[in-house]
C-alpha cells in the first residue's frame, strides 16, 4: 500500500486544516507521520481530519482527528466544517453523519 494520500490543506476560521482522505485504506495517520507533516512548512497545520471509511451504518464517515503535536482530539468543529464542504464538492450531498 502506497504511503501517499490525497490531501487538502484548508483553513478553518483561523485554523490550519489538513483534510486527508483514508477512505479504502486500511492504515491510519500515525502521531510521527503528523509529526513529520507539521515539520514542513508546506504541509504545517493545527489539525488533521483524516476522513475513514464509515464504521457505523447510517453514517458517512469516520472521522480521526489528530493535533500538530500527534495528538488525537476529540473534536474539531472547525476542522469538520472543512471536511464537509471537502465531501460537498465531492457528492453533492447537503448533510453528512460522522
Amino acid at each position: 500500500m502506497s504511503n501517499r494520500v490525497e490531501f487538502a490543506k484548508m483553513n478553518g476560521l483561523g485554523n490550519k486544516i489538513l483534510v486527508i482522505d483514508m477512505r479504502g485504506r486500511k492504515d491510519m495517520v500515525t502521531p510521527d507521520a503528523a509529526i513529520a507533516l507539521n515539520g514542513d512548512a508546506d504541509t504545517a497545520f493545527d489539525q488533521i481530519m483524516a476522513i475513514h471509511d464509515p464504521r457505523l451504518n447510517g453514517t458517512d464517515a469516520y472521522i480521526d482527528i489528530l493535533n500538530c503535536d500527534g495528538t488525537k482530539a476529540q473534536a474539531c468543529g472547525n476542522g469538520t466544517r472543512c471536511v464537509v464542504q471537502a465531501l460537498a464538492a465531492e457528492t453533492g450531498k447537503k448533510a453528512f453523519t460522522f
